[in-house]
């Protein structure tokens, strides 16, 4: 921005393209950075376990989400992260990361490095869309049920609900990318072969 600028309430809906937390004894402050929007970029500084942030402080550690690349564990917490790449038969730049150790979700943006968080809510309403016999099982839209429950959810069903949560959301561009079909495995051809024998032995009786 420029001196003088007013804030521009509009760079309160830019995506965050950077999260991260200051543990201290008395305090955890967390500091989100927004993305540039209009030449301003907005900037939170909260303490996550009280109104204002103490003059006196002991730090005991810090950690962001902007410093991870694929294959790192999560920097909150050290636990694996599940990756599943967005689908693309011409671009491979965007990867999205679920946390269940944090409940947290990023997209890791591999050309620029950047890692945008994504609202957990309406992304787990998109993932529920493409698997309804779940949505019992994973107690419904209960976050912390479907993190618990999100080795159910294939990468083709991840994916899906991605790029229809983004045309919604327009947190990046995926112009270039699209949905998936479901692979199917052996067992599956195995019931198909079995199921047009049966058909076939019907038939003939």
């Amino acid at each position: 921005g420029q001196p003088n600028d007013k804030p521009n309430e509009e760079t309160f809906f830019t995506p965050v393209i950077s999260l991260g937390q200051i543990e201290m004894k008395n305090a955890k402050i967390q500091i989100s950075i927004h993305k540039e929007y209009k030449n301003q970029i907005q900037i939170d500084i909260v303490n996550l376990l009280g109104d204002v942030i103490p003059e006196n402080v002991y730090e005991i550690k810090r950690w962001s989400y902007a410093h991870w690349i694929p294959g790192e564990v999560s920097p909150a917490t050290g636990q694996s992260v599940r990756e599943v790449k967005i689908f693309s038969k011409t671009k491979h730049n965007l990867i999205l990361v679920i946390s269940p150790s944090d409940k947290k979700i990023w997209l890791h943006e591999i050309d620029s490095g950047i890692n945008y968080i994504i609202p957990v809510t309406n992304f787990f309403n998109e993932l529920l869309r493409q698997r309804k016999e779940i949505f019992d099982k994973a107690s419904g839209l209960n976050p912390n049920s479907i993190f618990e429950n999100i080795n159910k959810f294939s990468d083709a069903d991840i994916n899906n609900a991605f790029i229809n949560y983004s045309k919604l959301f327009a947190k990046v561009d995926v112009g270039a990318y699209e949905e998936m079909k479901e692979k199917k495995g052996l067992l599956d051809f195995l019931k198909r072969k079995l199921f047009k024998a049966y058909g076939k032995r019907t038939n003939n009786n």
